[in-house]
């Protein structure tokens, strides 16, 4: 299924030339999905969150689009304040938003007034990125609409993909499923070793057989690809963040990270921010 979900991702870009990204919402997709997709990475887009209009494109993704998804539940074709075009779709899955899906940014060819894009405001004028993908103005709603669709196989890909664990799978997907799911419990061992109807010294042997690391290496990394999501996706202080994600002593957050990530916490997000 992640194959999947990685292979559909891929044919839509290269039917449209747009760029997809993923906001994370529900700190699931990470241990499947390549992380850059999880934040704006196309060069136009760098460039403006390392001016001085970086907080703004925070602003406009969370504090002024998140808050108006239900509005838009079909997904939107929307101008930031930087000036680039983009194709919006949320992904929803029993009333909850789970991820966003944009694809862009774009520039579109033609008479525009056809179109219901949403400008934020104010909008400035975008600046020379070089190039960006054309799309003329009547295939927009077209491409539109393959975003939906993806965002279609993204929603069966949470009801029915690896997060579910109450389906049979092999061991190794139980074990990664209970994981993504549990990882904010404290010792979640021992809730494993009664998933898998062992005891915990022979779940801790079965984890290793079946993935070649022990259970707190895979612990540790499922809680801070869930941090990664949180950084990324909310607002919140970075200690709170670290707490969330099963590491109530900050400074111990901050030494995890540091090692696997090679820089603190904050930086990392100002770095990869939206």
């Amino acid at each position: 299924m992640t194959d999947d979900i990685s292979s559909s991702i891929s044919a839509y870009e290269s039917i449209t030339g747009l760029r997809v990204t993923i906001h994370d919402l529900s700190n699931r997709l990470w241990p499947y999905v390549d992380h850059d997709r999880f934040w704006h990475a196309h060069p136009a887009c760098t460039t403006v969150k390392d001016g001085p209009a970086a907080s703004r494109c925070v602003h406009f993704e969370i504090d002024r689009l998140r808050p108006a998804l239900r509005h838009w539940p079909h997904g939107r074709i929307q101008c930031c304040h930087a000036g680039f075009v983009e194709f919006m779709v949320p992904v929803y899955h029993g009333g909850e938003v789970l991820a966003v899906l944009f694809a862009g940014p774009l520039n579109l060819i033609g008479d525009t007034a056809s179109l219901a894009i949403h400008h934020d405001d104010p909008v400035r004028p975008a600046p020379d990125q070089g190039r960006l993908p054309e799309v003329p103005v009547p295939q927009a709603p077209h491409l539109l609409e393959g975003l939906r669709q993806l965002a279609a196989r993204l929603r069966c890909w949470f009801t029915d993909g690896p997060i579910i664990i109450d389906a049979p799978r092999s061991r190794r997907h139980l074990i990664e499923a209970f994981l993504v799911e549990n990882f904010r419990r404290h010792r979640p061992l021992g809730a494993l070793a009664r998933l898998l109807g062992v005891s915990v010294d022979r779940a801790r042997h079965i984890v290793h057989e079946e993935t070649g690391h022990n259970f707190s290496h895979l612990l540790q990394h499922t809680r801070l690809d869930a941090a990664c999501a949180r950084l990324l996706n909310t607002q919140e202080k970075v200690a709170d963040v670290g707490a969330r994600c099963g590491f109530p002593d900050p400074s111990h957050f901050l030494r995890v990270f540091r090692a696997q990530f090679g820089e603190p916490p904050g930086r990392w997000r100002r770095a990869r921010r939206m």
